[in-house]
């Protein structure tokens, strides 16, 4: 493990997650098109309850999985030892779950106001005895940075989701079938990483209760976190579903999946950065630490910024292309939505575990506690008064919050130094793209004048904004990228 590359790692953890992103996106176009508006809320109502149990549900032992079997990487028993805790902790919690919401699926069902709800939460309730255990094996490979492995079970599971979606939809289930594909994807992704796990971890009964003590002690800290910045991450479309139509929920929902297509790199990105700052801050090598979390940021800013400048310059036709026509009124929710995504997808994202990896992990929930009480009341505020575009503003201001508090506490407690003055400077080039676009767009045909904008700005950000050594680095990368299939190969 330590003559891997962290940023090799990525080329592989970049390519699994997009096709699990692709496929979740690709489930939300079929249900949406071919079932319609109301059954689109359904089912995300329904798959979003699933999630937020699951997180909870947790008790943050993956977080907890990744910490301890990085730290201790060369002792393999106390390694099996805490994948097999957290294994089982994780079964057992997922088997209580799976009871208690299928005997109370209807009571949900009545909260929401939605009695259809009530199968497709019994569907669901059949999977939490296999979704937390898959979250602890997947865990395990990402300490040992088994990246392979972790890239394959995520392909899989996401390439069944939107196979037997698809089927199912034009097979005339509904969203029930849509429910089972989801189930069904996640049995799948189980059987493989059962299979991978056990050739690096032994699982071992030898357990002591101060084991499992202080995994929960650290993991409960994770949960707490996770579960309020999940919470935040879906409050906006609660609320818009409270205050306004399912129309507006669905204009809503098109906007944010747009704005956070592109999260899949820096969430790549902190997959290798979590574990990879574990290490390094229990050996105390804290000028690579302050490294690995400059360099982490810088690439996923730049590289978002040219994402979220297509998305502008595209809107209308991405919207047309993945939508219809009648999603036209959502392009000014997205690129209110693009600020803020791209803010906290540039500098809280990539590193967003390095508080937990350093043994902060209670500094992420009071960050996502500031978080969800900025988003809620903005929200209530602005929704009624503004409609979908007032939810936009909410949670752009709640996400840029929620990042710049992230990175401070970062630039303090680990002392990373980020240089503050670069942001400025790429500010200043974003502006000047924007500006460009917005005098000569009714002189210039945009399938010329948008091209060259972000030509100059690749050009300008590559060769201005980074340095001879980083420049190299992004080249070795790119061609990672370009050759991943040998990866899969060896």
């Amino acid at each position: 493990m330590a003559g891997k590359s962290i940023y090799g790692d990525v080329s592989l953890v970049l390519l699994s997650s997009a096709v699990s992103s692709l496929t979740a996106f690709l489930v939300i176009i079929f249900v949406g098109k071919f079932l319609g508006t109301s059954e689109l809320g359904l089912y995300k109502l329904s798959i979003t309850i699933f999630m937020l149990t699951v997180l909870i549900g947790g008790l943050g032992i993956p977080a907890t999985i990744i910490k301890m079997v990085s730290e201790f990487h060369d002792d393999a028993h106390l390694r099996d030892t805490y994948l097999t805790s957290g294994l089982l902790m994780s079964f057992f919690v997922g088997l209580l779950l799976s009871v208690v919401f299928y005997w109370n699926a209807g009571y949900l069902s009545t909260l929401f106001g939605m009695p259809d709800m009530t199968g497709f939460v019994k569907l669901l309730s059949l999977s939490f005895v296999l979704a937390l255990p898959e979250q602890a094996l997947l865990s395990g490979l990402n300490a040992i940075r088994e990246m392979r492995q972790f890239a394959i079970a995520l392909i899989i599971k996401g390439t069944a989701l939107v196979t037997i979606t698809a089927i199912a939809i034009v097979a005339g289930y509904g969203v029930g079938g849509a429910i089972s594909a989801f189930v069904i994807s996640i049995a799948l992704s189980v059987l493989y990483l059962l299979h991978s796990t056990l050739h690096h971890f032994s699982i071992t009964f030898s357990l002591q209760v101060s084991t499992l003590r202080s995994m929960l002690s650290f993991g409960l800290k994770v949960m707490f976190a996770g579960t309020i910045n999940e919470i935040n991450n879906n409050m906006d479309i609660m609320l818009v579903g409270f205050f306004l139509t399912s129309a507006d929920v669905g204009l809503y929902t098109s906007a944010i999946v747009l704005a956070t297509a592109f999260w899949i790199l820096p969430l790549s990105v902190q997959k290798i950065t979590f574990p990879a700052s574990s290490r390094l801050w229990a050996e105390s090598a804290i000028s690579e630490l302050s490294n690995l979390v400059r360099k982490s940021i810088r690439y996923c800013t730049l590289i978002l910024v040219l994402v979220s400048l297509t998305f502008v310059f595209f809107s209308r036709d991405i919207l047309l292309i993945f939508f219809s026509s009648d999603f036209l009124a959502a392009s000014t929710p997205l690129f209110i939505l693009l600020i803020g995504t791209v803010i906290r997808g540039s500098l809280a994202q990539p590193v967003g575990s390095t508080l937990s990896a350093v043994g902060r992990p209670d500094m992420l929930f009071r960050i996502s506690l500031v978080m969800i009480v900025m988003n809620v009341a903005l929200d209530i505020m602005l929704i009624p008064m503004l409609g979908i575009v007032g939810a936009a503003i909410a949670t752009t201001i709640s996400l840029s919050a929620g990042a710049l508090l992230n990175t401070y506490l970062i630039d303090s407690y680990c002392k990373v130094a980020l240089d503050w003055l670069w942001f400025v400077k790429v500010i200043l080039l974003v502006t000047s793209i924007l500006l460009a676009f917005k005098m000569l767009s009714d002189a210039v045909p945009l399938w010329v004048l948008s091209p060259g904008l972000l030509l100059i700005y690749s050009m300008m950000a590559f060769t201005r904004l980074l340095s001879k050594d980083e420049q190299k680095e992004i080249k070795q990368i790119a061609g990672r990228l370009l050759h991943f299939r040998r990866e899969f190969q060896r």
